[in-house]
């Protein structure tokens, strides 16, 4: 079943995360990842925590180096140097969870798993600097039983010089629900969500950019902290009848991380051989 998963992938953030976010406050940044991390938790979901890799600062945003459907993992190849980001994912992908996985088969191809939504439906795949053409096609490849389809990925004002992907602009909400924010920017590719996707949604407009980027886990929907998005928490209240978890981020916030980068999250079936399961997270 689509939203439900047992199993949540994170990596702790480095002292080299601030190459990337120079004004990081790096142990209040794994503070508030902790809290992430407690809120899979109290969903049903077991963490699977790999090692601190100071030679990767970018190593946190887990979400980028799979796409997971359907008990197969499509290993991505993300912009830059990350091959080894998607190593580390890949074997605990197979040695812990033993799930099939699938590789890149295109030359060219770039594919970054913050760029794909997938709605339970189809496959919602955003074009980027950091996602082509070609990393679409391997991901209609890899799962034909799902409509693929592509839209532009609008750069936010508001992430400066950081890169704008998919999910920054629409996020999934709930069973066919999209959230999506009011920017020009996110209101463009969804108009290319209306036009192109195989099937309906129903749609959530938040005033806030930041506030479109939630989880929607075991039924559970996560989203930021009122504090942290006052123009959009009466909108959750009042269109959201289901279970709600605030959670406070405010210093990635502030630092333009996307909370949904922070987590892979794994369907399968548990299976009692699975080698043991331990995290380093309180």
């Amino acid at each position: 079943m689509a939203f439900k998963y047992n199993y949540a992938i994170v990596q702790r953030i480095p002292k080299s995360f601030a190459q990337k976010y120079p004004k990081i406050n790096v142990d209040q940044a794994n503070e508030e990842q902790e809290t992430l991390v407690e809120i899979l938790r109290q969903s049903a979901i077991d963490i699977l925590e790999i090692d601190v890799e100071e030679r990767h600062p970018t190593s946190p945003f887990v979400d980028d180096t799979a796409v997971i459907i359907n008990n197969i993992a499509l290993m991505c190849n993300p912009y830059g140097n990350r091959q080894g980001e998607v190593s580390a994912i890949r074997q605990t992908l197979k040695r812990q969870l033993g799930m099939k996985v699938a590789e890149i088969s295109i030359d060219g191809a770039a594919l970054e798993g913050s760029d794909v939504l997938f709605t339970d439906k189809e496959i919602i795949v955003g074009i980027s600097p950091h996602t082509n053409e070609a990393g679409a096609t391997c991901v209609a490849k890899t799962f034909p039983e799902y409509p693929v389809t592509t839209v532009t990925v609008h750069p936010l004002e508001s992430k400066k010089a950081g890169h704008t992907s998919l999910k920054d602009l629409v996020c999934m909400a709930g069973a066919s629900v999209i959230a999506v924010g009011l920017s020009p920017s996110a209101q463009k590719t969804l108009k290319e969500i209306n036009w192109k996707a195989s099937y309906n949604y129903r749609i959530i407009q938040l005033p806030e950019d930041q506030a479109c980027n939630c989880l929607y886990v075991n039924g559970y929907l996560v989203h930021l902290a009122p504090d942290l998005i006052p123009s959009s928490i009466g909108i959750f209240e009042n269109k959201i009848d289901y279970n709600r978890i605030p959670i406070s981020l405010p210093h990635l916030v502030e630092q333009r991380v996307s909370m949904t980068k922070l987590c892979l999250l794994v369907q399968k079936t548990k299976n009692t051989n699975l080698k043991s399961i331990m995290s380093t997270l309180p």
